[in-house]
């Protein structure tokens, strides 16, 4: 268009009118999209008379003055250089605009001695910081000086508004480069990108801190931290809800200290997804967030020094804590780290962390709920757990013994269990409530002992605590132990480890179960008459143990899962051998089971599969060896109308 610039339009008016956009056709000509990187550091007034300075704070004799040079439009340019009360640069009107540029490569030498802009009123800021460094050659520059402080505190108290345009183009920062940089600028509401992935020491220090307009923070992609990088990097943002992600997983001492202490608006904390820790990693991050009410987990096993010292401090509103430490054993790691967090609220453990601090704020705080994962139940005792109130336990064993209960870890109870007599536990629990069992002897030749259980309960633990964890059950020893107990809901974390056992040692152990969802996750061995009715008539299993046993006994599977009317996968049978009568009517009734896999090649005896599909789905798919000869059709082999898959 004959030399004339389209981007030098301001202000576009037909006739009176005042034109929002100018098109060719469907080209858009006017305004352009601006490339702010390639714009020198622009100061746009956001009010009439508004005198914008250059100031040099001197508090330590380190500060330096710096010259710099300005511009209204980018032609002619005037230099001016700091002042400790201030230099002049312009007084602008309302949406005047001036360009800076500089060639120094630094403009603080300290956190007491720094050159930075002010301004009576509000202005946005915008163009690329690099003008302030390389001057004219600004532009695609990416690599700051090797100095320290060279950004730091520059815009410090000012009113800036708008950061949104301003470029920081850097990917691999220095020292303390833009710590300070927007510190208490109250009337900021948007920051600009920060797109570098190599960090520096306090690169990022106190860079917002006491920003109380911020409400949303910018993004964070660096995955690997420095010392001190985001400290206090946005304290006192009082109005920011949502913090960035922080994706490192490698972290540095101080990295993330205070970094949102005093955000009494955040209401939503980031993942901190590193599992090994530095010194002061998160000291006091959170310190002070009103708001909080769920910490981010926190996968770390082993802490290190100060590392979640004051972490939660003062986070009023705060009721949950997922820490999954088991080496606590750093100095101060969790000193005062939940001191006046929520009253009541949940704490989310690891079960092999035994030495934390309990009603403590130091610790676990009072009032709070504690829950356990990763527990090892084989190390737990028999336990029965109540899933409503008012559940009431009684015993009977057809041998006397001892039995020991306690509720809830504190006074045990020692009982003497006379032979054959029913015997009502001094002990009635409420939902949540446990009752722990130990004994000697409760286990031993022909005891069938037996727990009846009032109410909605689930049960877990080892069940071998009521033998002394030994690993041999004798004929009968649990027979028919939780046998009837319609309320018997999860028992998926109930451990049978005996690896010995005798006749009928689990006969009818859950039968009549009715309510059974998940059954034991693993039974490891079989034999004559072992696990003959075991979940029989329990009509809501679905979740059936993993059968580890290779041969099945005489009758070791007799009628195991009768009438289990809710099982549709059998537990895969990864046997080689059948006794007599060891899978008879093993599946009878499981009208919707529709999946088996059994790999048996050998049986010995008779009347090894007899009845064992009788009554179960229509169609299904039955899994076997290719090799096996066993197979007949029908309930006592594979159902007709199945599907066979040989492997």
């Amino acid at each position: 268009m004959n030399g004339f610039n389209l981007s030098d339009i301001t202000d576009a008016r037909l006739g009176a009118t005042t034109l929002g956009s100018i098109y060719l056709g469907y080209t858009k000509l006017w305004p352009l999209a601006i490339d702010y990187s390639r714009e020198y550091l622009t100061i746009k007034s956001l009010a009439d008379n508004n005198t914008i300075k250059f100031i040099k704070l001197a508090i330590t004799s380190k500060a330096e003055t710096k010259t710099i040079y300005w511009s209204s439009d980018k032609a002619t340019w005037n230099s001016v250089s700091s002042s400790e009360s201030g230099t002049t640069i312009k007084t602008l009107s309302n949406n005047e605009k001036i360009y800076i540029k500089g060639s120094n490569n630094y403009y603080g030498s300290d956190e007491w001695g720094y050159n930075y802009f002010s301004s009576d009123y509000e202005f946005n800021i915008s163009g690329n910081i690099m003008s302030l460094i390389y001057g004219d050659n600004f532009i695609g520059q990416t690599t700051l000086p090797s100095a320290s402080y060279i950004f730091s505190f520059i815009f410090e108290r000012s009113k800036v508004v708008d950061a949104s345009n301003l470029i920081l183009p850097a990917t691999i920062l220095a020292d303390s480069c833009y710590s300070g940089m927007f510190g208490y600028c109250n009337s900021l509401t948007t920051a600009p990108e920060l797109p570098a992935t190599t960090l520096a020491d306090s690169c990022y220090t106190y860079m917002f801190y006491n920003c109380t307009s911020l409400a949303t923070a910018p993004e964070l992609p660096a995955t690997t931290l420095a010392d001190s990088c985001y400290y206090q990097m946005f304290s006192n943002c009082t109005s920011l809800a949502t913090a960035p992600e922080l994706p490192a997983t490698t972290l540095a001492s101080y990295c993330y200290q205070s970094m949102f202490g005093g955000c009494s608006s955040l209401t939503t904390a980031p993942a901190l997804p590193a599992t090994t820790l530095a010194i002061s990693c998160y000291n006091e991050m959170f310190y002070g967030c009103t708001s909080l009410t769920t910490a981010p987990e926190l996968p770390a096993t082993t802490l290190a020094n100060y590392c979640y010292s004051q972490m939660f401090y003062d986070c009023t509103s705060l009721n949950y804590i997922k820490m999954l430490a088991t080496d606590i054993s750093a100095t101060n790691c969790l000193e005062y780290w939940v001191d006046s967090v929520a009253s009541t609220g949940t704490f989310v453990k690891d079960y092999n962390l035994k030495s934390i601090p309990i009603n403590s704020a130091s610790g676990i705080p009072t009032g709070w709920t504690i829950k356990e994962v990763n527990i090892d139940y084989s190390q737990e005792p028999f336990t029965i757990e109540a899933l409503e109130d008012n559940v009431t336990i009684s015993i009977n064993n057809q041998k006397a013994c001892q039995l020991t209960y306690t509720k809830n870890g504190v006074a045990s109870q020692t009982l003497t269990v006379s032979a054959n007599v029913t015997e009502a536990l001094n002990v009635t629990l409420d939902t949540g409530d446990i009752c722990t069992f130990t004994s000697a002897r409760w286990i031993q030749d022909r005891a069938k002992g037996h727990f009846i259980v009032s109410g909605q309960f689930k049960v877990y633990g080892n069940f071998m605590s009521l033998k002394n964890y030994s690993t041999s059950i004798d004929t009968q020893g649990c027979e028919g132990a939780l046998k009837d107990n319609v309320g018997l809901i999860d028992a998926s974390n109930l451990v049978m480890p005996a690896t010995s056992l005798g006749q009928n040692a689990y006969n009818s152990f859950f039968n009549g179960c009715t309510s059974l969802v998940s059954a034991p996750k693993e039974l490891p061995v079989n034999g004559d008459n072992t696990h003959a009715l075991m979940f029989a008539n329990c009509t809501s299993l679905i979740n059936p143990p993993k059968l580890l046993f290779t041969n099945i006994g005489n009758g070791g599977c007799n009628q195991m899962f009768r009438g289990c009317t809710s099982l549709v996968k059998a537990p895969d049978l990864n046997i080689t051998n059948v006794g007599t009568w060891g899978c008879y009517q093993m599946f009878y009734g499981c009208s919707s089971l529709n999946y088996l896999k059994c790999m048996a090649t050998t049986k010995d005896g008779n009347s090894n599969f007899s009845s064992w599909l009788y009554g179960v789905a229509s169609s299904g798919t039955f899994v076997k060896d290719a090799n096996s000869t066993l197979w007949g059709s029908g309930s006592s082999g594979i159902p007709s109308g199945w599907t066979v898959t040989n492997v």
